[in-house]
């Protein structure tokens, strides 16, 4: 272990050989002590060994840079925090683009398992609502629903049920569940599910709700049918960066 100044001196043979050896010792060594050098250069080496780790001096000359450990030859990176120092910048991410895109922001579900039945040929409230407020008018709204559904009466009914967003009395079809069917005047149950992408264009908060219908005069559409069976509907929103 050896440090150097590097000025080598008018001296005797003897006293020059040896002040040389001891820079180029100094050299071979990368300067490697447990205390820095008392004379420092622009990008000089120094192994200090009283922290385990090789550090190169700076282009003002004014500072050491840690650059990896000595033993393992690991990089700074990969050092225990203990060995870190100083404070990191803030970072806010305000000069990064694209970094949400295909990201799921947020996540926000709903389940009802209440019985409603209705005999209305126009769409009806099922109960099965969810709002969720984008944090950009350019993120994607997706949507996934499940609801248990019923058609009970004349032979031919049918049941309908509707995706729907914007406020109450104002609602907007966004798409509408498969439909299930009463067969010979036996009610039919069944599960509709549907996935639906949605250019919600807002950060305000958006209303969606699941809606449903008779397509037959004198039969009966249920929704979370039959009651009192523990049936249950769900919907899920998930806000997608875009």
């Amino acid at each position: 272990m050896a440090t150097h100044d590097y000025i080598v001196d008018n001296q005797n043979g003897a006293n020059f050989r040896s002040d040389l050896n001891n820079a180029l010792a100094a050299i071979v060594s990368n300067n490697s002590s447990a205390t820095a050098p008392t004379t420092t250069y622009a990008f000089m080496l120094w192994a200090d060994t009283a922290n385990d780790l090789l550090k190169q001096r700076n282009a003002a000359d004014s500072a050491w840079i840690s650059i990896l450990t000595l033993s393992t030859g690991a990089p700074l990176g990969t050092l225990s925090s203990s060995l870190l120092s100083g404070a990191l910048p803030a970072i806010d991410g305000s000069a990064l683009t694209g970094v949400s895109d295909g990201k799921v922001l947020q996540v926000v579900s709903n389940t009802n398992n209440s019985y409603v039945a209705t005999t209305s040929t126009s769409y009806v409230d099922t109960g099965l609502s969810l709002s969720i407020t984008p944090s950009s008018t350019s993120s994607k709204i997706l949507i996934m629903m499940s609801v248990q559904l019923g058609a009970d009466g004349a032979d031919g009914g049918y049941v309908n049920a509707q995706l729907t967003h914007g406020a109450s009395g104002s609602e907007t079809g966004l798409i509408t569940i498969l439909p299930t069917r009463d067969m010979t005047g036996i009610a039919a149950i069944g599960m509709g599910t549907a996935n639906y992408l949605h250019s919600a264009n807002t950060t305000s908060s958006v209303l969606y709700k699941v809606r449903f219908k008779t397509n037959q005069t004198g039969t009966s559409s249920r929704f979370n049918y039959p009651s009192g069976t523990g049936s249950t509907s769900s919907i899920v929103l998930m806000e997608i960066g875009a």
